[in-house]
């Protein structure tokens, strides 16, 4: 099968605008959905309530309360999906996030675009990533967070693209500075579902199991709140 020219096809590339309204009980439900314990009242009681930072992620892969509506998740590098299609699968290879201001905890509403920033080719059969943007606003206009994330296709390497960059991120090699051992429930992932990522994988044993799985899977964002 041909493989497009997805570098030239998708970069700068946008989703149509979001939003979402959100409110204390979000942010409480987004903190026991990343282990938040009994003890950490700042983040589920109202009285004194912080936003986890990371809350800051739900628009990328999110679809509660957003609109337009849309029944799954659907941030810009699935545009890369609708061009290979069929695709058999993809991954979510990384994800960054810079904040710009605090989240207001009680309610507020998040805007954004996600845009498509960069393709890279990493040779045929070996599949390709997609690097995307989402610069999240609050009513006001004022920049809260910018999510930055990796995407793997694993059928779409070999259309003559720039190939993927080495990593400039050394790990030392010595023992860690800090550890923490945490307990994540078997109903984690239905938990976390609750704050908006409705993506099958996580729920649906068949689905699971289509995607060579042998159960449904803990979200990446999931575990990233947690760390």
């Amino acid at each position: 099968m041909a493989v497009p020219k997805l570098d030239e096809l998708l970069v700068g590339k946008k989703m149509e605008p979001r939003y979402m309204e959100y409110n204390w009980r979000d942010i409480a439900l987004y903190a026991l959905a990343v282990g938040a314990k009994k003890k950490d009242l700042m983040y589920t009681y109202e009285k004194y309530l912080k936003a986890i930072p990371t809350y800051g992620t739900i628009p990328y892969w999110g679809t509660v309360n957003v609109k337009p509506y849309q029944w799954m998740p659907l941030p810009a590098s699935m545009l890369a999906d609708e061009i290979i299609k069929p695709t058999i699968a993809f991954l979510n290879m990384d994800h960054e996030i810079i904040w710009h201001k605090p989240i207001d905890p009680i309610k507020g509403t998040f805007q954004w675009q996600d845009e498509i920033t960069d393709v890279y080719d990493r040779g045929e059969g070996k599949g390709a990533v997609v690097k995307t943007k989402v610069l999240v606003r609050d009513e006001a206009g004022q920049a809260v967070c910018t999510n930055y994330s990796t995407t793997f296709f694993h059928e779409a390497g070999g259309f003559g693209g720039k190939p993927m960059p080495k990593s400039d991120i050394v790990i030392p090699d010595r023992d860690p500075d800090y550890t923490e051992d945490d307990y994540i429930s078997e109903t984690q992932n239905l938990l976390y579902r609750l704050t908006g990522d409705t993506n099958l994988i996580h729920v649906d044993p068949d689905y699971a199991k289509n995607m060579k799985f042998d159960e449904p899977i803990i979200q990446g964002l999931c575990s990233f709140g947690f760390s």
